[in-house]
């Protein structure tokens, strides 16, 4: 009798203690403290992983840069491993599947992948909670390439002309070259470095920096609590409105949209 199951699905680089090693990281950099975000002075001290982050970014702030992001990618590992256990507790005493199961039948030699098979075997509640811990994974992802994708949006703006990242990579502009990176469609790509520059630190062209075009949608990106789709029509709704708007309308206006976003489906934030 043949098991046609494979290997349960596995948890991402876990420590000796079962929970992802992003700690261990922070502390070989001297940094194992929780740092918020939007405290400008959390987490800044000199140190050796100064030159780590480019040479344009000034040395005091740049442990704090890398422990935030080790702190972003801890949560996409934490939440890899909470779908992992959703998952695996979703298969579980269902009983592996062979070529002998009832109504199972191999066709032309066709063997379906494990997971496929895990898939089918789930109960309607057990297959929602799969469904709903691996969209909770994509969530931190889209925020971290939201940050990566602004960032090549920057370096690749028109005043560096051919000096500029994506047409150094033989592309018109940042969005092209997103789409290639990431195999997604270009309008997707567009979002991600629309939402991207729009949430970026402000820089200057003497090395200064400032809050975001829009701080309080760009911490709700940060923290997945917004995803991309409707922050980008936040964006495009609070642009209509900044030429003829008093600035702490808009403040206003963006507080109250990314409340909204929070628990509401992108559509209706575009309305």
């Amino acid at each position: 009798m043949t098991e046609l199951v494979g290997p349960r699905m596995s948890h991402a680089v876990p420590d000796a203690g079962g929970r992802p090693n992003v700690g261990g990281q922070l502390e070989n950099a001297g940094m194992s403290e929780r740092i918020d975000p939007r405290d400008p002075g959390a987490g800044v001290s000199g140190g050796a992983a100064a030159g780590a982050a480019g040479d344009d970014m000034p040395a005091e702030i740049v442990p704090m840069s890398l422990a935030l992001t080790f702190e972003r990618l801890a949560v996409v590992v934490e939440t890899w491993n909470g779908a992992v256990e959703t998952w695996n507790g979703a298969v579980e005493g269902c009983g592996p599947v062979t070529a002998s199961s009832p109504g199972f039948e191999l066709r032309d030699g066709f063997r379906p992948s494990a997971v496929a098979l895990d898939v089918e075997r789930m109960s309607d509640t057990a297959l929602l909670e799969a469904t709903r811990s691996l969209f909770g994974v994509n969530a931190p992802v889209q925020a971290l390439l939201t940050r990566v994708a602004g960032e090549i949006a920057h370096r690749s703006r028109r005043s560096l002309g051919v000096e500029g990242v994506a047409k150094n990579a033989g592309h018109p502009n940042a969005a092209s070259l997103v789409a290639e990176l990431g195999a997604i469609p270009f309008g997707e790509a567009q979002r991600l470095c629309k939402v991207g520059a729009a949430t970026a630190v402000q820089r200057s062209l003497l090395g200064g920096r400032g809050e975001p075009e829009y701080p309080v949608l760009a911490a709700a990106v940060d923290d997945a609590e917004v995803g991309v789709a409707a922050a980008s029509h936040i964006i495009t709704n609070l642009g209509q409105a900044t030429s003829r708007a008093l600035r702490q309308d808009m403040d206003a206006a963006e507080a109250k949209l990314v409340e909204f976003a929070k628990t509401s489906l992108p559509e209706t934030v575009r309305k």
